[in-house]
């Protein structure tokens, strides 16, 4: 959570000393936060925990609104996951959503 606040209060002094990059900074600031919470949700509170726990093995999940890759290199955590097929309909969320799951140590086999 520290680092969190730490470039949230670096992205305040941006915003506060240079009104002219206010809007900018400010929609910076809500990525990251929303970036930091799906993170959060995924990985921390693991909200599909209980549906891994279900899958047999050899399994492919299919993730519909894959966002920045977050769920599928979640699944593919897993080692009954043998693939994962992620659809993302938006091309800038999907760009990056594939260059999260390329640095991912996870790949969707």
């Amino acid at each position: 959570m520290g680092d969190y606040l730490d470039f949230i209060k670096h992205d305040f002094r941006n915003i506060t000393s240079n009104p002219k990059i206010a809007l900018q900074m400010a929609l910076t600031i809500r990525t990251r936060a929303q970036k930091y919470l799906l993170f959060h949700e995924i990985f921390i509170q693991q909200p599909y925990h209980w549906l891994v726990e279900r899958l047999k093995p050899n399994t492919t999940v299919l993730d519909i609104g894959a966002n920045i890759g977050d769920t599928p290199v979640y699944f593919s955590m897993f080692p009954t996951v043998k693939k994962v097929v992620a659809y993302e309909p938006v091309l800038k969320t999907y760009l990056e959503g594939k260059a999260n799951i390329n640095q991912s140590p996870y790949k969707t086999r």
